[in-house]
């Protein structure tokens, strides 16, 4: 992709948790004493590319169907997240680089963020061990300005 006016900052695609499994999750983690985000923003970040690609927003608010395992927890800095068993987002994410989109961490790894503010030494010892499902594709610009 090149310059883009209107993604001056870059492309992000996020996988939206349906609905039921938003609650069931968020029920879950307040069982298990888990902080939780609102269940609303829980998702799979698919592409968050520096490089601007509006032309993927055709992609935008796309149905979709994306079935996910659980394998465990992982931390990415202070955000507690749940690693995903995932082969669509995999391939979801390999056909947006192909695109133009850019990825810039080592390995993509699907997750979902539990939560933004993560301060234990150590992670849970339980996860969830029921399937997520992923049903809604958004693509839009990169919010310069967002905060967990």
């Amino acid at each position: 992709c090149s310059s883009d006016l209107k993604h001056p900052h870059g492309t992000i695609a996020m996988l939206k948790l349906c609905k039921g499994d938003q609650k069931k999750l968020h029920e879950w983690c307040e069982e298990n004493k888990i902080p939780c985000i609102d269940k609303n923003k829980l998702h799979c970040t698919v592409l968050y590319s520096s490089a601007p690609c509006a032309h993927l927003e055709k992609h935008h608010k796309k149905s979709i169907y994306v079935p996910c395992t659980v394998k465990g927890w992982k931390q990415f800095g202070e955000a507690l997240t749940l690693h995903l068993e995932a082969p669509r987002a995999q391939r979801i994410h390999r056909y947006m680089r192909q695109q133009g989109g850019s990825h810039d961490y080592p390995e993509f790894i699907p997750h979902t963020t539990v939560s933004y503010n993560w301060k234990q030494d150590k992670l849970p010892e339980v996860y969830p061990d029921f399937p997520l499902t992923f049903n809604l594709l958004e693509v839009k610009p990169i919010d310069p300005k967002f905060s967990a």
